[in-house]
């Protein structure tokens, strides 16, 4: 399928369940499955499907176009085949992505991250500092959602460790270049302790991660657990 490009969009936000990208700061507009799996929502920007879980719609990796270029999110290690092939199809060649900008450790975002990187040899992962040790050894993360799936885990594919040379740990406000852009981690607390977004200054465009909520329907969900709302 050739990648489709959808004009006018200037904010985009990964929901954790369906996908949304706002034209401005005042109207959200869905993105359809039918619109996927590959489609420009920014000029330079791309979303990518990931089938997560088996269902359109679940989960997206965003991939930034450029010298050098970025993924936005990972997915699991079962969206290696899509998110290798979005490279491909767009002309990027594996070696130019600098950066896999995760949002938050949690396994439907960074899981597939280690397996990735033996593809992507020039690439560092960058993830909040309080999720970094995680990601190095996530053991309590395999061990916490297997215990909460059961027997769906294996919906979750393969974790790999991620050396501590291949992570950076970012801070709340550092800029990074990717695609031609000033990309700036910004510290999101809420859905998790450790969520960053990340926002590229110039073009007002905005990676949420889960950081807004859950899209079902017309109806924004939010995914912070009541306690954590509290962040004075």
């Amino acid at each position: 399928m050739a990648p489709r490009r959808d004009p006018g969009c200037r904010f985009v936000a990964r929901r954790g369940k369906p996908l949304f990208v706002a034209g401005n700061r005042h109207r959200v507009v869905p993105v359809k499955p039918s619109a996927l799996p590959l489609s420009e929502v920014h000029p330079g920007v791309w979303l990518l499907d990931t089938d997560q879980f088996g269902t359109p719609g679940q989960g997206a990796v965003y991939v930034v176009r450029g010298n050098p270029a970025a993924l936005v999110e990972a997915g699991t290690s079962l969206a290696h085949g899509r998110i290798l092939g979005a490279l491909d199809e767009l002309g990027i060649p594996r070696a130019a992505v600098a950066w896999i900008f995760l949002t938050h450790v949690h396994l439907d975002h960074a899981g597939g991250a280690g397996g990735l990187l033996s593809e992507l040899p020039a690439a560092k992962v960058v993830v909040h500092a309080r999720g970094a040790r995680h990601l190095v050894d996530p053991s309590r993360l395999v061990a916490s959602v297997r215990a909460a799936v059961r027997e769906r885990f294996s919906q979750y594919g393969t974790v790999v460790p991620i050396r501590e040379d291949r992570l950076h740990p970012a801070r709340d406000g550092e800029v990074f270049a990717a695609g031609g852009f000033r990309i700036r981690a910004v510290d999101a607390p809420g859905h998790a302790p450790h969520h960053l977004c990340y926002f590229a200054e110039e073009e007002r465009l905005l990676f949420t991660g889960d950081a807004v909520g859950l899209y079902l329907g017309e109806t924004l969900l939010p995914t912070t657990v009541p306690p954590s709302f509290d962040l004075v």
